[in-house]
């Protein structure tokens, strides 16, 4: 017959060990989801290796052979920042822009957009923008941003809808630049760690607040309206406007800019870079790369499943211990 005493401290020592974990992980989880918190493991972003950005993500991928060879004979011409500029042009010219009340987000490609030349909004204008730069040999990450004014009125339950802005960090004189493909503001000495860009547009006096990053909206787990929405909730919830640190930057215009030699970046390929996206190998790679950063975006969701199994495991054992 086992002795009660023994089995009642080692189930104590085992809930206290099974607490620890729990605690923990929830630690760590909220850490990395906290959106005041900007480093490479929060956005899982290696800006010491711009290469990497210029594989395209699932989202964002140029396969039509004819809108490729329409970008090989527009911008082939084109060198290091004027590529830029160019792109931008060729974007506010060539391309219908209307109203989509934000239905679009996540639910559409690269190829899509680039067929109908049609975009609904600042998602579809970055997503063009930043593949677009890619292909042309410019690394580029997408970045969703909160409205700060609308965070602070959201939290205080003022406003029931949402709002935000999308930008694009692209590596430019062998540097981050950040850019509005919208409007064609950019910033030349951007700091990727800090969150808060402050450009200002019709509906935000205060600037905007960095919560996603990646290739594309797939890239950063946001496949539709509702997921954006959910995002936005988590972080305007935590949001804290006095702790915020606004940056006084330079801001510049694409369209109105003249091109000086210190803004010449490192120089890029003179061959635009093929997108290898159609092997066996490619696909995988993309796959691959898309299911991490999955993990990594919804890092608190995998805790719970983990926290709860470690809770349903140590009812059976115990229920086990105490018929023994």
């Amino acid at each position: 017959m086992s002795n009660p005493l023994k089995v009642d401290t080692f189930l104590e020592f085992d809930y206290k060990i099974l607490r620890a974990v729990i605690l923990s992980l929830l630690i760590i989880g909220t850490t990395i989801i906290d959106p005041c918190f900007c480093s490479k493991n929060r956005w899982n972003i290696d800006y010491d290796d711009p290469e990497l950005y210029l594989t395209p993500g699932l989202q964002s991928i140029i396969s039509s052979q004819e809108i490729i060879e329409e970008l090989e004979e527009r911008f082939t011409k084109f060198e290091n920042f004027e590529g830029l500029r160019e792109l931008y042009l060729w974007i506010q010219r060539d391309f219908k822009m209307f109203k989509g009340g934000g239905k679009l987000i996540g639910k559409v490609t690269t190829d899509e957009l680039l067929n109908r030349k049609e975009l609904s909004g600042c998602s579809d204008v970055a997503l063009v923008f930043s593949a677009v730069a890619r292909y042309l040999g410019y690394p580029s990450l997408m970045v969703d941003t909160a409205s700060i004014t609308w965070a602070v009125e959201y939290k205080a339950d003022t406003r029931t809808d949402y709002a935000g802005h999308v930008f694009v960090e692209t590596y430019v004189s062998s540097k981050w630049i950040l850019v509005d493909p919208s409007s064609g503001d950019f910033i030349m000495d951007y700091n990727s760690s800090n969150p808060v860009i402050p450009i200002k547009t019709e509906n935000e006096i205060e600037g905007y607040y960095v919560i996603l990053k990646g290739k594309d909206m797939w890239d950063y787990g946001v496949e539709s309206p509702d997921d954006l929405h959910l995002k936005l909730q988590a972080f305007a919830k935590s949001f804290d406007y006095n702790k915020i640190k606004i940056p006084s930057y330079k801001i510049e215009n694409l369209e109105s800019i003249t091109i000086s030699e210190n803004m010449q970046p490192t120089p890029q390929p003179t061959e635009i870079p093929i997108q290898d996206t159609n092997s066996n190998e490619a696909k995988i790679n993309l796959i691959t790369e898309f299911i991490i950063n999955q993990l990594v975006n919804n890092y608190l969701i995998i805790v719970g499943i983990i926290s709860f199994i470690l809770i349903c495991l140590s009812i059976v054992i115990t229920k086990r211990r105490r018929g023994a």
